[in-house]
């Protein structure tokens, strides 16, 4: 199950996941993301600190979000302080994919 939670004010939001970035879940993301107001906001942040799983479809959904969000001139940062999770970021190359 993920958790999703949006904080601060446009320009710039934070979103908070905990819990599991799968291919069950992507969706509650993807949700979260579209209730956004993409016109006021000029950079979004994923924090991925509280996950406990992500597997290939959450490393897809992130790079799918990056992809449609620059189109539209919005910067999209992933912060991950979780060290099981940003191992799995570094042999995908998510950081090299995202660029900041």
């Amino acid at each position: 199950m993920l958790y999703v939670k949006v904080s601060g004010q446009p320009p710039s939001v934070t979103i908070a996941l905990a819990g599991e970035l799968d291919m069950v879940s992507t969706q509650t993301l993807n949700t979260a993301i579209k209730e956004l107001d993409k016109d006021m906001i000029e950079r979004i942040t994923i924090c991925l600190s509280k996950l406990q799983f992500i597997d290939s479809s959450g490393i897809g959904q992130l790079i799918s979000l990056y992809r449609a969000l620059k189109v539209r001139g919005i910067k999209f940062r992933v912060e991950n302080n979780n060290r099981e999770i940003e191992e799995v970021l570094e042999l995908i190359g998510l950081r090299e994919i995202i660029e900041e």
